[in-house]
């Protein structure tokens, strides 16, 4: 029982730093495409 509680809080955990770091490259992506439009 505690290896499976652990095991999923290892994915639960892997998964939400993937997910925040996806938000950030996101969000960094964004910026750059709209200092890009005014510049043409």
């Amino acid at each position: 029982m505690k290896s499976k509680v652990s095991l999923i809080l290892l994915i639960g955990s892997l998964l939400s730093f993937y997910s925040s770091q996806a938000i950030i490259i996101r969000h960094d992506m964004a910026p750059n495409r709209y200092t890009v439009r005014p510049s043409d």
